[in-house]
């Protein structure tokens, strides 16, 4: 009942939301849609953004080359610093929104249609635990399971891979600095390699940066001999 008084507002330019503009008796019933969180300008505008090329991802992101059973790299929109983007993921990271999260989950699984049925099993990328506790969930894990729903097909997350040792940010660190910070860092269960064998895998993670991280990830998977591994992300990091 609050938002019928307090109109929900846009997360990127503080304008009432898509939903807080319906009718105020007729409340939204899609949690799963962005509209919930940007106005009527900003969902065109994230409408209208182009998708980044696959087939010049995998160039883009250097550390992926290396991994022989990654088949594609896909991206729904490209990051850029100041702009609507910036605030959906800042929101993923810092703002306690799960239920955003997977509704970007939703919207990518709506424009990355033609992969699914070249998947057996989603794997989001792991938080290590204390990162998790600390912001109440994992964002890949939520984005992961958006995509899920969207594609009905089951994640494999605690199951098969975990971070092992905390990691700094990424964010200031050089492309060496970056491999060098999450070498080691993550590692398959005991079950990893019964699960994963065969199996055609889609690993997924918020935004792709350098790829050093999914890299360290898909390097451990590929060790269980998995038949292949897309990567698939919400915003991959604008030249």
């Amino acid at each position: 009942m609050l938002s019928l008084v307090l109109p929900e507002r846009c997360i990127h330019c503080g304008r009432p939301t898509v939903a807080a503009e319906r009718l105020a008796f007729r409340p939204p019933t899609d949690s799963a849609s962005l509209k919930k969180y940007l106005c009527a300008v900003c969902h065109a505008e994230f409408d209208r953004m182009p998708i980044p090329d696959p087939a010049l991802l995998m160039d883009r992101a250097m550390p992926l080359t290396s991994i022989e059973c990654i088949t594609s790299v896909r991206a729904q929109v490209y990051f850029i610093k100041d702009s609507l983007i910036q605030s959906i993921v800042h929101s993923f990271k810092y703002g306690e929104m799960p239920r955003l999260v997977r509704a970007a989950g939703a919207s990518v699984a709506l424009k990355a249609l033609a992969c699914k049925n070249e998947i057996d099993a989603i794997i989001p990328v792991p938080l290590h635990r204390t990162r998790e506790a600390e912001r109440g969930f994992n964002q890949s894990e939520e984005l992961a399971a958006g995509i899920g729903a969207g594609f009905k097909i089951p994640l494999l997350s605690h199951k098969v891979i975990r971070r092992v040792r905390p990691t700094r940010s990424q964010a200031q660190l050089t492309v060496a600095e970056r491999l060098e910070n999450v070498q080691g860092a993550f590692r398959r269960t005991k079950r990893a390699d019964e699960l994963l064998r065969g199996k055609r895998l889609l690993l997924v993670d918020d935004v792709l940066t350098t790829g050093s991280t999914i890299s360290a990830v898909a390097s451990e998977l590929q060790l269980a001999q998995p038949a292949s591994i897309q990567v698939l992300v919400f915003a991959v990091a604008a030249a």
